[in-house]
């Protein structure tokens, strides 16, 4: 089992995290200590549960699935700042982009853990 810190993934992830982190200090305080917040502790969350998955096999599968949801929440809480301006469209695309490359990360871990489950059986 490899370290956390070494997975594609985990990398995908902490550099969403620095990301919304350093586009914090352009955003009103009340969104910023809000809504923003939320989506800088999800992300955050789904940091430690990368490092959960990697580390503890049983309910691997459930733990995947809400590792997606939390990105999948972040995305909309990104969408919805951008649309509202709170934002600019160039710190959106790149949170974007960097979230586009964790989910579809994710997503190919979620499959290929599927998968193995079917070959046991």
């Amino acid at each position: 089992m490899a370290y956390s810190e070494t997975l594609e993934i985990y990398k995908e992830i902490h550099a969403l995290c620095k990301l919304l982190l350093s586009y914090s200090r352009n955003v009103n305080k009340l969104i910023r200590y809000g809504q923003y917040g939320v989506a800088i502790d999800k992300a955050c969350a789904a940091l430690d549960l990368v490092r959960r998955i990697n580390s503890d096999f049983t309910d691997r599968e459930r733990n995947m699935r809400e590792l997606l949801l939390l990105l999948s929440e972040v995305r909309s809480r990104i969408t919805l700042f951008a649309e509202t301006q709170y934002i600019s469209v160039k710190e959106a695309t790149n949170l974007s982009y960097q979230l586009d490359k964790a989910m579809k990360t994710g997503a190919g871990w979620l499959k290929a853990e599927r998968n193995r489950k079917r070959r046991e059986l």
